[in-house]
């Protein structure tokens, strides 16, 4: 076969193996819940890559994708050894491709001066260089969206260095067109704004990234040439990232962490915004070097100037908007506005308040009945205005606001999102303590999550009968534990109403209210199952199992259906300036 053939042989490759990819992923989301979905696109998306990489006849892009699915196969581990820091194998397995495969063997200098290295020097500079990109793409990836667009970046330009350089379809042209089809076809999963990559696919894409930029048309590395690529895209990322290490060295505050995305967010702008303002930054900056390289002055200091109307000057206009903080992206229902997040952004949103905040930060999960006492209990109302973070749970909730033309993107039920807080204790070491529920409830709820979740802090258990003149001997011990996230089972509202009675007393803490999840996660209550949950029958399952103590209750939810469908007939006159 003439080498044009094989050449457009591979591309077509490539173009069956993401053709097939779209036929896969609409299949699974016919017959697979969202989480198994989820689960399975991202195994669809290595699997891609692993067809790629056996399909292509060149040795070298076969041991880069060995490469980057020995990176996620890393990443996977790190997910599960929370406790365990598990950075050091991707260094062991970049010396694995220095040793086998492509390697840096010459480091340009200026007036076209080379300094070549010898074999150790060789290997140990390309194992650190592999090493590195994994660990600064996790990095970035704590940022919910950011590494999807950075990425789309880093393979175009990768592209536009390689093709001119080569004249010819070399091993990095093809692995930047299987980069970026395949990002085109996952890019649900990458472009997703609330979401992360997660550590397996962010250790992969790094692994691929690095490993692209070391082969040029030896098979070895131009390292002049396509350094740049990388070092352009992360620029910015990179200069915050030594800062923070800095930063935590030498600050009195270790925690201290230099960010612009950060500082956007902490002075009111949307995180959509400030997440495509970091990576339009990011990537024009890339690209003007990139530009540099070749000689093309003037397109690189357009395109670096182009960077201030198209993403700067937009984002400073919300961020200075006066109605910037009431964004029309959070319905609000009786009093009650709610943030219309993903999970996995919440979660980053707690994680960044234990990290960096300097008070205590609140969380309420409203379901269907806690939104419908906001009509009428001014207090819960106020508490509900007041929360930092608002999490819509319940399905009744949900469907509420759908069909009132203000839908969420994510149900966020509040048994997991507390357990996704116990597994960010685990990684982050940062404690917790559970308090509420009757004697002991709590205290098997602590032990059974600590089992499921190893290396979790639980900073005490409390039952939740206690008089109102103990409270502050509670919170002192509370403080004195040490505890970051605060789980308040004492049912809605007086949950709300002790956390705001006793913020300033309880420290730095991230508090939720979790209403009675801690009898479901003891197992002295069960959950309902899946098929209820998807159809809103949770609260059917819940009054069979405490017919007595949920009746009276579960009416109100007929009240909060009538009410709902007068609200959208226009016939609901509430007020809630007139509400007690």
């Amino acid at each position: 076969m003439s080498p044009v053939l094989v050449q457009w042989n591979a591309l077509a490759q490539i173009g069956l193996i993401g053709l097939v990819s779209i036929a896969a992923q609409r299949l699974l989301r016919r017959f697979l819940e969202r989480d198994q979905y989820d689960y399975m696109k991202d195994i669809l998306f290595v699997a891609c890559w692993l067809v790629f990489g056996i399909l292509s006849e060149s040795p070298t892009i076969r041991l880069i994708v060995s490469a980057g699915t020995g990176a996620c196969m890393i990443g996977i581990c790190q997910r599960i050894f929370r406790n365990r820091d598990l950075r050091w194998a991707f260094l062991v397995l970049g010396a694995f491709i220095a040793l086998f495969g492509p390697r840096i063997f010459f480091i340009g200098l200026p007036e076209g001066r080379y300094l070549y290295l010898s074999p150790l020097v060789s290997v140990i500079v390309t194992s650190l260089w592999m090493g590195l990109f994994p660990v600064l793409l996790q990095e970035l990836d704590q940022v919910p969206g950011l590494a999807g667009f950075l990425l789309a970046t880093c393979w175009s330009l990768i592209l536009l260095v390689s093709f001119p350089a080569t004249h010819s379809f070399s091993e990095s042209f093809y692995l930047g067109v299987a980069a970026l089809f395949f990002l085109g076809v996952f890019w649900s999963r990458h472009g997703q704004v609330f979401r992360r990559l997660g550590e397996p696919l962010a250790a992969m894409w790094g692994m691929l990234a690095a490993s692209a930029s070391t082969i040029g048309v030896s098979k070895g590395v131009a390292f002049t040439t396509l350094m740049i690529l990388p070092i352009g895209l992360f620029a910015l990322p990179i200069m915050e990232f030594s800062l923070r290490i800095v930063s935590r060295a030498f600050a009195v505050n270790p925690q201290a962490e230099v960010s612009l995305y950060r500082k956007l967010v902490d002075r009111g702008l949307d995180h959509p915004t400030a997440v495509r303002m970091v990576a339009g930054i990011c990537s024009s900056l890339a690209l003007s070097i990139a530009l540099l390289q070749m000689d093309l002055y003037v397109p690189a200091a357009v395109t670096a100037a182009g960077a201030i109307p198209l993403f700067v000057l937009p984002a400073l206009q919300k961020l200075f908007a006066p109605a910037n903080r009431e964004s029309g992206r959070n319905p609000s229902l009786w009093g009650i506005r709610i943030d219309n997040v993903s999970l996995n952004f919440a979660v980053s949103k707690v994680k960044s308040w234990i990290t960096h905040g300097s008070r205590g930060y609140v969380i309420i999960t409203p379901d269907a009945l806690a939104t419908l006492r906001s009509r009428y209990d001014g207090r819960y109302r106020e508490v509900a205005r007041e929360a930092d973070l608002v999490l819509p749970d319940g399905m009744g909730l949900i469907q509420a606001l759908k069909f009132l033309g203000s839908p969420v993107q994510q149900r966020i039920p509040g048994v997991e999102f507390v357990e996704q807080l116990c597994r960010l204790s685990a990684s982050e070491q940062c404690p917790v303590y559970f308090l509420g529920a009757k004697e002991g409830v709590a205290k098997a709820a602590a032990e059974k999550l600590s089992a499921k979740y190893p290396g979790m802090v639980v900073a005490g258990t409390h039952h939740g009968y206690f008089r109102r003149d103990e409270e502050e001997s509670l919170c002192r011990e509370i403080r004195q534990a040490g505890t970051r996230i605060l789980l308040v089972g004492l049912g809605v509202p007086q949950q709300e109403l002790f956390i705001r009675r006793n913020l300033a007393s309880l420290g730095h803490v991230v508090a939720m209210g979790v209403g009675g999840s801690f009898d479901v996660l003891s197992g002295r209550l069960r959950r309902a199952p899946v098929f209820m949950q998807k159809l809103g029958l949770e609260w059917l399952f819940r009054l069979c199992q405490e017919p007595k103590s949920r009746f009276r209750k579960d009416l109100g939810l007929f009240l909060f259906a009538l009410l709902v469908l007068m609200k959208r007939l226009g016939l609901d006159r509430w007020n809630g300036a007139e509400a007690s």
